[in-house]
């Protein structure tokens, strides 16, 4: 029984590699080709994804996060995604890194999400159990939403990676031995709380 089960267990691993391997392939195969459209500098209207591009490069820029509308200090947009395109930007105009944005926003945006169908097996396993833990990420790995909003300037994929993140660290604690530790509520607090600058409902 012991050997059968060990079995089981390699054939499961096995099972849930193949999904992320089809999420990747998925994600960063359509993110790349889909991204190939003009740079929002081009845009004709202003709009979300131009806003955040636009504050994205503002800050990388060592400009801060300045109003394109007024002209001053802003908070009109939650900080987190603006952010996280401004260090993506930033690391590629002070590194070896290719300068193409569309491609490293696609790419970014691809191991995110890519990374949020393996919390989301994470965090059914630990309420669920494995099988249909497993189900879960094929259905999150073949979503036609989650594989849309890779190559776009949409902060969605980034909001959702931190916040089944969060999820995904206080999930997979063992509560039948206690309270969590304060290094794993420390790291539930600081993900979540990028959750939260990224879209502030997750709290």
């Amino acid at each position: 029984p012991g050997t059968r089960h060990a079995s089981v267990t390699r054939r499961v691993d096995r099972t849930l590699v193949g999904i992320l391997v089809l999420a990747a392939v998925l994600r960063f195969g359509f993110g790349v080709a889909a991204m190939d459209g003009p740079v929002p500098e081009t845009w004709v209207t202003a709009g979300d994804q131009y806003s955040y591009w636009y504050y994205g490069n503002e800050i990388a820029d060592g400009n801060g996060y300045i109003s394109y509308v007024t002209d001053v200090g802003t908070a009109y947009y939650p900080i987190g995604y603006p952010a996280t395109l401004a260090t993506l930007f930033w690391l590629q105009d002070h590194t070896p890194i290719p300068d193409h944005q569309p491609t490293a926003v696609a790419l970014l945006h691809a191991a995110m999400a890519t990374a949020s169908v393996w919390f989301i097996f994470l965090i059914a396993r630990a309420a669920l159990g494995r099988r249909p833990a497993l189900l879960a990420a094929a259905i999150a790995a073949l979503w036609p939403n989650l594989l849309f909003n890779v190559p776009t300037y949409t902060l969605e994929t980034a909001f959702i990676f931190w916040s089944t993140a969060a999820l995904a660290v206080i999930a997979t604690h063992d509560w039948r031995a206690g309270p969590p530790s304060t290094r794993r509520l420390l790291a539930f607090g600081t993900v979540l709380g990028l959750s939260v600058v990224t879209r502030p409902f997750s709290l």
